[in-house]
């Protein structure tokens, strides 16, 4: 009996070191999240297709290292991404604000939205970091890798003309420039590029 008393301690030891490594925190308080279905996302990004966005990237690395100033949680907030994180009433947001306490101390958390309303509500720990639309030259490049297979463009130099007057319609907003390339992939028909340039966007 004896033996199993002290194999049940050592088991416990070894719990709440796992507690003490992790930051894990007591909390009385039922705390339920009820889930919301959500498309399926997934975080590999091949490196190769990312153009742009090195002053962006290095950035928001600096205000995720950044010292909390003895905050539990901060967050920060970029604005100006095509997100989900779009409803400005603070009501709905107390309940996940309140969830955002239960935090190891230093915790960040990004939060991604349209709307410079929505960063307010958060209670950012600084300005928001505005995204600004993608300089011409990037976008160009976006929409080439986008609307071409790999080295087609060279084989139709008008529709590479017409490409790059379909990306001055674009001002800069990437998602816009992929959507547009996306519709273009694989058709070679000018006229049928012609109508997406003409197209008020």
């Amino acid at each position: 009996m004896g033996h199993k008393i002290k194999q049940i301690r050592e088991k416990l030891d070894e719990i709440a070191s796992h507690k003490a490594k992790f930051h894990l925190n007591e909390q009385d308080e039922d705390r339920r999240v009820m889930p919301r279905e959500r498309a399926m996302t997934y975080s590999f990004v091949n490196v190769s297709d990312v153009i742009g966005r090195d002053e962006d990237k290095e950035n928001i690395i600096r205000l995720l290292q950044s010292s909390s100033d003895g905050r539990q949680i901060s967050i920060i907030s970029i604005v100006r991404i095509g997100d989900d994180v779009w409803n400005d009433n603070p009501m709905k947001w107390d309940p996940s604000k309140e969830l955002f306490r239960t935090g190891a101390n230093g915790s960040k958390i990004m939060v991604t939205t349209r709307s410079k309303k929505v960063a307010s509500i958060m209670g950012t720990i600084s300005a928001p970091h505005e995204l600004s639309g993608l300089p011409y030259v990037e976008c160009a490049a976006l929409f080439t890798k986008s609307a071409f297979k790999e080295g087609q463009e060279k084989h139709y130099p008008n529709l590479l003309r017409i490409g790059n007057e379909i990306v001055k319609k674009c001002k800069g907003i990437p998602i816009v420039v992929k959507t547009l390339a996306s519709l273009l992939l694989t058709n070679t028909d000018e006229s049928y590029w012609k109508s997406i340039r003409d197209n008020k966007l």
